[in-house]
């Protein structure tokens, strides 16, 4: 475009090289000759200033190109790069669409419209539309229902849905050229740092900086060592920790893992009671959880009581022995169970059989993997004494051999 600038000059140039101007004073000396056409030469100029206009807009656009060296706009260029057959794709979508409602507005309204006469007139119209600068207004009043309905449909489909696939897909692209981008710069990042950390190894085994550092401030170099070793010392007993606490969760997470064959299933923690009461004789083994008797959980479920007061007095006897209790004592009939209680003492039975052989078959399919582990074990171990035992039968027969010579 510069070159093209150049040559309307020459031809500028060319064309006013026999046009003169004169000033109002000397117009009667020269006489009806005095008219120079200077058309050509103001044409040549407005168009040396409109591709002067465009090029300056390409000539700052290219200086992006040299100032890359920012992150930020580093980014931009590779958004840029990466971005190119979604927008290509994206571009084609909107020509398409764009072609067809200049079409559109042109046939429909092109008769009673003056600005959507020709389609070059109605892709005008729908560029200013786009940019907000148009009167649609005029369409609604020549056809109220076929004008309000492209319009519409001209909004929804620029406005909505392309122009947001437009944002989506710079968006996306931002986003991956910018992991791509921190991915250079930490591989760039370690480049450096590594031949930075050869530069100092290089000049300190060659000009020993550290015993010369070590002999000029003794204490210095005492005190820094000491720093090294502490702070050396507190990342490895932090790494302990943390590898401690890896292994706790690891075992939690494996005694889970046993389902029905874990210790603690068929368990739930023990309920601590806020007053002191009696309480039954059949206590759990296990201090932390109690057995988990399904919807079986107190005597009061199975016992048919009179009133608060005899439940009170039962309770507050010298004995001790509750009513109704379960065990040695125990002066319940048959009677005073309720069928509600039969039902419930029958669901906790049939709860605690099945959680008893779901705990069996966990605990079968824990000692299969037990010994399917044993028995790889064992084989490994198998394996390693036949190659101990042949190993042992060639050294007999080369012991065997040397000997035969030395005989």
């Amino acid at each position: 475009m510069m070159i093209i600038t150049v040559c309307y000059k020459v031809d500028t140039w060319s064309k006013a090289g026999g046009l003169y101007v004169l000033s109002p004073s000397n117009w009667k000396d020269v006489g009806k000759d005095m008219y120079s056409n200077f058309h050509g030469v103001a044409a040549n100029v407005r168009q040396i200033q409109s591709l002067i206009s465009f090029n300056t807009i390409l000539t700052w656009f290219k200086a992006v190109k040299y100032i890359n060296i920012i992150p930020y706009v580093t980014t931009f260029m590779q958004t840029v790069v990466v971005s190119q057959q979604n927008l290509i794709s994206w571009i084609i979508v909107f020509i398409s669409v764009l072609t067809g409602f200049v079409l559109a507005f042109s046939t429909a309204f092109g008769g009673d419209v003056s600005s959507l006469r020709t389609p070059f007139q109605a892709f005008k119209f729908i560029m200013l539309t786009i940019l907000g600068n148009s009167d649609v207004s005029v369409i609604y009043d020549v056809s109220p229902l076929l004008g309000s309905l492209l319009i519409i449909m001209f909004l929804v489909s620029i406005f909505f849905i392309i122009m947001n696939l437009f944002y989506a897909i710079v968006v996306s692209t931002l986003s991956d050229a910018k992991i791509e981008e921190d991915a250079k710069q930490k591989k760039k990042w370690a480049v450096l740092s590594d031949r930075l950390n050869e530069t100092w190894k290089a000049m300190n085994r060659g000009g020993k900086l550290e015993k010369q550092f070590r002999s000029c401030v003794p204490g210095l170099y005492s005190r820094l060592m000491k720093r090294y070793k502490r702070l050396e010392e507190r990342d490895m007993a932090r790494e302990d920790s943390v590898r401690k606490k890896q292994l706790m969760i690891q075992m939690q997470d494996t005694s889970q893992q046993l389902g029905p064959g874990s210790p603690v299933w068929g368990r739930r923690p023990k309920r601590h009671l806020a007053t002191v009461q009696i309480e039954d004789k059949v206590e759990s083994e296990d201090e932390e959880s109690e057995p988990d008797l399904g919807p079986l959980r107190s005597l009061e479920q199975i016992h048919q009581m009179e009133d608060t007061f005899q439940s009170f007095e039962s309770y507050a006897t010298p004995t001790g022995a509750a009513k109704g209790s379960i065990g040695a004592g125990s002066t319940t009939d048959a009677e005073d169970l309720t069928d509600e209680g039969v039902e419930l003492i029958l669901d906790a039975s049939r709860h605690v059989a099945r959680g008893i052989v779901e705990r069996t078959r966990g605990a079968r399919v824990v000692l299969l993997d037990e010994m399917s582990e044993s028995m790889d074990v064992l084989n490994n171990v198998s394996t390693v004494l036949e190659v101990l035992g042949k190993r042992t039968r060639d050294l007999e027969a080369q012991q065997r051999q040397i000997l035969k010579r030395h005989l």
